[in-house]
């Protein structure tokens, strides 16, 4: 969508930006808000307190323990966007293991 679908520094900058703006504007207009990507280095939690908090809303997070073979074959057939195993067992055994 924004970034064709190319991972960069430059691009996840701009989408994390992108996803802050849209969750601020939809909070400040009385709309819950899910917000269902896969940051998940620690800033983008703390970041989320904030703007709920910024907001007067609710901040909750739900984690879905997905094996992680199931995550690389739900990957496997996103297609030419599957981000690889390697990626995927990177994430898992820096944040999940």
């Amino acid at each position: 969508m924004i970034d064709d679908s190319k991972w960069s520094k430059s691009n996840e900058k701009e989408i994390i930006e992108a996803r802050d703006i849209l969750i601020i504007h939809y909070l400040d207009n009385g709309f819950n808000v899910v917000c269902d990507d896969t940051n998940l280095a620690p800033v983008h939690a703390e970041t989320l307190v904030e703007i709920a908090d910024n907001c007067d809303a609710e901040f909750e997070e739900k984690f879905i323990d997905t094996p992680v073979y199931e995550c690389i074959e739900r990957d496997l057939k996103r297609g030419e966007k599957s981000v690889g195993s390697k990626v995927i067992l990177g994430m898992y055994f820096k944040y999940l293991k």
